[in-house]
């Protein structure tokens, strides 16, 4: 009988003080919201790095508020959001521009014409008008 090949051990990465604290406030963001999927998780991942603690803190304890009173329907009144979905909504409607293309980075080029990708807005409606 072989014995399986034993694959190398993986050092371990150190990581900062501060990068403990934001991926554990990122997680008891995620976790508070119900978020079980990768994707969100790391998205509020971003939200955090890119925000900051204490900014994402306030825009979760919104998030709260929100579903206190009700919470918020889809723009089509469809549905209510979910708590990530407010969260989310509440992360797109606080943060400048380039926050936003940093946290959502696939929404900053969708529905863009490939020749208009990256440039203002003024520029983009300048062609061929």
């Amino acid at each position: 009988m072989q014995e399986p090949e034993q694959q190398p051990e993986r050092p371990q990465r150190e990581y900062t003080l501060e990068q403990q604290a934001l991926y554990q406030a990122a997680m008891r963001i995620a976790n508070a919201l119900g978020e079980k999927e990768r994707g969100p998780r790391a998205q509020i991942g971003r939200v955090v790095r890119i925000l900051g603690i204490e900014r994402a803190q306030a825009l979760y304890e919104q998030t709260l508020t929100v579903e206190t009173a009700g919470g918020m329907m889809l723009p089509d009144d469809s549905r209510r959001r979910t708590p990530g979905g407010v969260f989310f909504k509440l992360v797109r409607d606080n943060a400048s521009k380039q926050e936003r293309r940093a946290i959502f980075p696939w929404h900053s080029l969708r529905g863009k014409p490939a020749t208009q990708q990256g440039k203002s807005p003024d520029e983009a409606g300048s062609e061929g008008g």
